[in-house]
């Protein structure tokens, strides 16, 4: 089954939590460690791309990057930033050689993978090198409010596993 979290509206609001309060002072912290810990590279793939708000960062870093989700609507908002390298398909089978990338990365997305070994040995396949993965922490007071706010309403985190 798909995991139908990220479309129509949600798609569209999801970079909102990055621009304020919590959300941009998150994102600028994950933003410095992922520019201090990244190696240099030329290339990468990032895998469930979402809305391209990671791929902005590598572009920003002088990386080529091409990006790849399960969600057309996410895609959509990626395209309309500009972002041309997108694809849509399944993590747990990429659409790409082996070795067509230095890299490739899961930023929050392997939470939401229905078969994570799967897509960890696909990005194995098509990485020359490195693999960056960044989750959202099940021990974060984030994540434990995440959760439980999605247990009583409506949530993108309802169908999340959380590492």
């Amino acid at each position: 089954m798909v995991n139908k979290s990220f479309i129509g509206e949600a798609a569209r609001e999801y970079d909102k939590w990055f621009l304020k309060g919590f959300g941009k002072s998150a994102f600028n912290l994950e933003k410095r460690l992922i520019t201090k810990y990244i190696p240099k590279i030329s290339n990468i793939l990032d895998i469930g791309c979402g809305t391209g708000i990671w791929m902005e960062l590598f572009n920003e870093l002088g990386i080529e990057t091409f990006g790849l989700d399960i969600s057309r609507d996410m895609l959509e908002v990626a395209v309309q930033k500009g972002f041309k390298n997108v694809v849509l398909g399944r993590a747990e089978r990429l659409p790409f050689k082996d070795n067509s990338f230095q890299a490739s990365s899961f930023i929050t997305s392997l939470e939401f993978m229905e078969n994570r070994e799967a897509a960890l040995k696909e990005a194995l396949r098509v990485s020359e090198k490195y693999i960056l993965i960044a989750f959202l922490n099940k021990f974060s007071l984030l994540s434990i409010y995440r959760i439980l706010k999605a247990a009583v309403s409506k949530s993108i985190y309802r169908k999340a596993r959380f590492l």
